[in-house]
């Protein structure tokens, strides 16, 4: 029997798995799909960054760039630290100087600075940016990761640790034994001590499924020439946009309106909708019209009305739950994945 089985084999469960098995336990993750293969590990920009309007989220995300730091050190495949603008909606510019001058932000190099200092750095950058003398964070280590390569390396490194992982694997439910849970499948099932529900955009297994729900991830890519190649990541509070470069040669923009859904295959998205109005923030975001839209990119995740996960301890006649990060979750949910099963183990939960 195995101490705890974590369902869900995207960035949540994996991070889970790999805390799980630093901390001695016996741990198995089962995804029905392939590891790093759908929601928002599949989909996400994959922006890690510190600042976040919403403190709390802010908080778990300065544990996450050190963590991705770390890591990344021995992965430079998926953690990119190329550094990231977040221009500022003006009410919010006394909040995030404040939130900048904290001294346990010290070492994360942060600073509010002038649109121009942005413009010197990114040379594609729009110049109404500097004319209308906006202000933005500069967060020069921070960057992007690729999501499903991290839930592959992490599952990787867990199970060199002695971790198990099964894909393919659909959960039919999960029941309460004398002594242990039983998650069911359908052809028979596994035995453990505690359960962890991991399934982001996926809730169907939790006590109270409706509290997650699904919204759309639409990216739209663009091709651009090496001279013109925005090399920053960038975030305007404002206009609700967003940019990530990709590979010299395109990049991706976001930001158009989600929709939104009890479940993932309720989601209405009109891709065409949508590169109209992800191109417009394209326009809002760079100053040269010489880029090409290629494709846009459809996807989904979990989220909770506040943006907060959920986050419900594992018990012996109850599974826990670790999910509701939506695409904004993967700057920081391994270290966040850490601190709760460390948690969790000091409580006597697992």
């Amino acid at each position: 029997m195995e101490d705890v089985i974590i369902i869900g084999g995207g960035l949540s469960g994996a991070s889970l798995l790999f805390a799980c098995q630093q901390q001695g336990l016996s741990a198995l993750m089962v995804e029905d799909n392939v590891v790093g293969g759908g929601g928002a590990t599949a989909h996400s920009r994959g922006m890690v960054r510190v600042y976040d309007p919403q403190p709390e989220l802010a908080d778990y995300a300065s544990a996450g760039l050190r963590f991705w730091r770390d890591f990344g050190a021995d992965h430079p495949e998926l953690y990119t630290p190329i550094g990231l603008a977040y221009f500022l909606a003006p009410e919010n510019i006394e909040q995030a100087r404040r939130f900048v001058e904290r001294q346990d932000n010290a070492d994360h190099g942060m600073r509010l600075v002038p649109a121009a200092e942005i413009a010197d750095r990114c040379p594609a950058l729009h110049p109404d940016y500097t004319r209308d003398g906006r202000m933005a964070i500069w967060e020069p280590q921070a960057g992007h990761i690729n999501p499903r390569i991290a839930a592959r390396a992490l599952t990787d490194r867990a199970q060199s640790l002695g971790a198990s992982a099964i894909e393919g694997v659909r959960v039919r439910r999960i029941r309460q034994q004398s002594d242990h849970l039983r998650v069911e499948t359908g052809f028979g099932g596994i035995r453990a001590r505690r359960v962890i529900v991991a399934t982001g955009a996926a809730p169907h297994l939790l006590d109270q499924p409706e509290a997650v729900r699904t919204r759309s991830i639409v990216l739209s890519s663009f091709s651009s020439k090496s001279a013109d190649h925005p090399n920053l990541c960038l975030i305007d509070e404002a206009q609700g946009c967003y940019l990530r470069p990709g590979q010299t040669g395109h990049f991706y923009v976001g930001g158009a309106k989600p929709a939104e859904s009890a479940t993932p295959e309720d989601l209405a998205v009109d891709p065409d909708q949508a590169m109209r109005q992800n191109t417009g923030f394209r326009k809002t975001l760079l100053g040269s019209d010489a880029y090409d839209p290629i494709s846009v990119h459809v996807g989904h995740d979990g989220y909770t009305e506040d943006f907060l996960p959920i986050l419900r301890t594992p018990s012996d006649s109850a599974a826990g739950a670790f999910c509701g990060f939506s695409g904004r979750g993967a700057k920081y949910i391994p270290a966040l994945a850490q601190q709760m099963v460390s948690g969790w183990m000091e409580r006597g939960a697992l």
